[in-house]
């Protein structure tokens, strides 16, 4: 919503432009639907609370990877993810997948599409702010809330940046939620 992919998430998945594959034009599309998109124009401002940018290694470890084996994807995305592993599958450079990706496998830090999109500039004009917790050691930079390391939260650009001691939920610490309120004013107020 805030990022511009051009070709760059395409190039990370295959190895050939799209017009250059032997895919249907239904698949081609189908693709480019998922790995091409420009920002929202009519967003000017985000917040990020708490958001694990470049992946949180919890989602990486054994049991979230068992617990991502059993979340029940909804009807509508196994479809998808089939026609994905298919597209996938036919093209010898291309990403691997070996079942249909949930939210747990898209957390990873080194899963590829998460590093892709952190390389994605967030686009012109748009202000971004983050509040992080820090589980209330006092560490940062080093901290972490317990899911979502600051490495991970922090961005470079951000109009501000606020860590309150907490854990993942710093949208509920009143901290937080001041700080929500100060941005939202700032905002109304400028324009």
């Amino acid at each position: 919503m805030l990022t511009d992919s051009g070709d760059s998430l395409w190039n990370e998945s295959f190895i050939q432009q799209p017009e250059k594959t032997d895919h249907t034009p239904e698949e081609i599309q189908f693709m480019r639907d998922l790995l091409v998109f420009r920002h929202r124009d009519d967003i000017s401002r985000a917040i990020f609370i708490s958001t694990p940018h470049r992946g949180a290694k919890l989602a990486a470890n054994p049991a979230s990877q068992m617990a991502a084996r059993l979340v029940k994807t909804p009807a509508f995305f196994i479809g998808l993810g089939k026609t994905l592993t298919q597209v996938l599958h036919r093209d010898e450079g291309a990403y691997r997948i070996d079942h249909t990706p949930c939210s747990i496998d898209t957390l990873s830090p080194s899963n590829p599409f998460v590093k892709a999109i952190d390389r994605l500039p967030i686009a012109n004009g748009v202000r971004y702010h983050t509040i992080t917790g820090d589980r209330g050691r006092g560490n940062s930079p080093n901290s972490s809330d317990g899911f979502v390391p600051y490495s991970s939260s922090h961005l470079e650009g951000a109009s501000s940046e606020l860590i309150v001691p907490s854990g993942h939920r710093a949208h509920r610490h009143p901290l937080g939620i001041r700080e929500v309120l100060r941005i939202v004013r700032s905002h109304i107020l400028a324009d």
